[in-house]
């Protein structure tokens, strides 16, 4: 965001832009959740959000984090065997983690396996890359 608009709406207008785009019931999974910090801040704006990390640390970082929120579920979990039932979340995120797996291939087809079908999407932030694009249509054409 450039400085005039940084001055004039402060930092948060980008993220409380983007936040608008997710109805106010929406299950959002959050792959990779680390400390929960993303979990927390998406809770007051949907309907639940599901954390899944695999480190024991992480995920006890996370559970301090959101203990308060009723609606953050912290699950444990791999990335490539994702705790969720298919087809049962709006939109699922991963912030920075692709790049702390091998093969990102069945990473990426369990974050479309979770998704309702149609409607999902996703957003991935991997160094500084950021892709939003339908999900099913992304992974079949650029991964499987």
């Amino acid at each position: 965001m450039g400085q005039i608009a940084e001055e004039l709406y402060g930092r948060a207008f980008a993220n409380q832009a983007m936040l608008a785009l997710l109805a106010d019931d929406a299950i959002v999974a959050d792959l990779g959740c680390g400390t929960g910090s993303i979990a927390a801040e998406l809770a007051p704006w949907v309907g639940k959000v599901i954390g899944v990390d695999s480190s024991p640390a992480m995920l006890k970082a996370a559970g301090r984090r959101t203990a308060e929120l009723a609606n953050v579920e912290i699950r444990r979990g791999e990335l490539t065997a994702v705790p969720i039932e298919a087809d049962s979340c709006d939109a699922a995120l991963m912030l920075l983690v692709l790049s702390y797996v091998a093969d990102p291939r069945p990473v990426l087809a369990e974050m479309a396996r979770v998704l309702k079908p149609g409607g999902g999407r996703w957003w991935s932030i991997c160094s500084r890359t950021i892709a939003k694009t339908s999900a099913s249509a992304w992974v079949s054409r650029s991964w499987l």
